[in-house]
């Protein structure tokens, strides 16, 4: 159904029955918001023959692609002075996330870097300057563009300079951020009533609670003057005469939210916000041959998936805090399998199998599987939705706190800080795979 409402609004635009050339374009990072938008643009590549331009930003997150339908263009700052930060020192430098400071300080706002902004700048005069790339699209005859709005207001009006009609991609809860300016979101997003981005509340709150979400709601609006101010000022110097950032996030086409009523509150949504969360979920296939075995010899006891996204990178997180993990599922009756892509120089509990992929749909849609233990990333919590595994949630940073509200004022899982003592989490896990299902 959530795919169907995204190809309707871009239906609305393009011709269904002739192929057309559409652009996509993400912001500094896509990370997992590219899981859902590489699926929409390869489905309108293969199902409706459309011919797909794809621009992202190089980050630690590079999905391959290997469609005819679709190419690819990567781009990259010129940042071997190392005068860019959270940007690889080399000339084709790629963001790289703050893992360490998310890892520690992710769920509190006023911890969020200040120099981000210069990340941002570096990006967008990046592409804003690309006139080569500009010229070549405009060559293409581009009929629409996709945009991943979230600190993409430089892309908002490099989609501009084509003068094709924008449709918006918005990847998180409708709290905060470009929401707020979002054609058809902003009384949605901004309403008093809705808990602001990174508050962790839920839209039942007391007096003290209404005091502190207006508070966050404040803060967020003035994050986002800033952002405007400073984004409009480098699209002024590159395109002098563009429309003010707001205009052009108000004057969006439509706008596919990742949102769904079976995990957001309720809301009212006008007609050019289709809601597409779960676009990328899909029935569970076969395990490979080791996993399917690892998992059936769990019994009737089952099997925990343990996946914090990208943010439990070995880089940053301590390796004391992956020996606590194990040492607790140690005393699991349940088998685990643990995403985790770094060395192990520790001894592996024999009820735990760790990887470095792992094929998170299926796992999840594995009838022996009990419980997801995830970082609350609003693509993995809206798989473990859909294929009906309730959740222990450690949230890292951002909207993950958001969502983890979500999960705990919708009865489907329990929320644990990443300090979490070992028997909290027995405890929490215990609670959820007997008490949830």
């Amino acid at each position: 159904m959530e795919l169907c409402g995204a190809y309707a609004v871009l239906g609305l635009l393009v011709v269904p029955c002739l192929s057309a050339r559409i652009l996509f374009l993400h912001p500094l990072y896509s990370g997992s918001h590219e899981v859902q938008l590489r699926g929409l643009a390869e489905h309108l590549a293969t199902a409706r023959g459309h011919h797909i331009t794809y621009v992202k930003f190089a980050n630690t997150v590079d999905i391959p692609n290997n469609h005819p339908n679709i190419s690819l263009i990567t781009l990259s700052v010129d940042n071997r002075d190392g005068r860019h930060p959270y940007i690889s020192r080399e000339l084709q430098g790629r963001f790289d996330m703050p893992l360490d400071v998310l890892w520690e300080h992710g769920h509190l706002p006023h911890k969020i870097p200040p120099d981000a902004f210069r990340t941002m700048i570096a990006l967008c005069d990046t592409l804003l300057g690309d006139s080569v790339l500009l010229t070549r699209l405009k060559r293409q005859n581009i009929r629409l563009a996709v945009i991943d709005l979230f600190t993409n207001e430089c892309g908002l009006a490099f989609a501009y300079q084509l003068g094709i009609p924008v449709v918006g991609y918005w990847a998180l809860p409708l709290n905060g951020g470009e929401a707020d300016y979002a054609a058809g979101m902003a009384l949605t997003s901004f309403s008093p009533i809705s808990p602001s981005f990174m508050s962790g509340l839920t839209d039942d709150m007391n007096f003290y609670q209404r005091m502190k979400n207006a508070l966050y709601k404040l803060l967020g609006t003035i994050v986002m003057r800033l952002q405007m101010f400073i984004t409009n000022n480098l699209i002024q110097k590159h395109f002098p005469g563009t429309p003010h950032p707001t205009l052009l996030l108000s004057n969006l086409s439509g706008v596919l939210a990742n949102v769904d009523h079976s995990l957001d509150y309720p809301r009212p949504l006008p007609p050019n916000v289709i809601p597409v969360g779960c676009m990328q979920c899909r029935p569970a296939r076969r395990l490979p041959e080791i996993m399917e075995l690892f998992v059936r010899g769990s019994g009737e006891a089952g099997v925990i998936l343990f996946s914090l996204g990208a943010t439990f990178d070995p880089s940053w997180v301590p390796k004391e805090i992956l020996k606590r993990f194990l040492k607790t599922f140690s005393h699991l009756e349940q088998r685990v399998i643990v995403k985790y892509n770094g060395e192990i120089d520790m001894e592996v509990p024999g009820n735990v199998m760790i990887v470095s992929w792992l094929p998170q749909q299926d796992i999840l849609g594995h009838p022996q599987t009990r419980v997801f233990f995830s970082h609350c990333g609003k693509q993995s919590v809206m798989e473990a939705v859909y294929h009906e595994v309730p959740i222990v949630a450690m949230p890292v940073f951002g909207d993950q706190i958001d969502v983890a509200g979500m999960l705990r004022a919708k009865g489907m899982g329990l929320v644990l800080d990443k300090q979490a003592p070992e028997e909290e989490i027995i405890h929490a896990l215990n609670e959820v795979i007997y008490n949830y299902r």
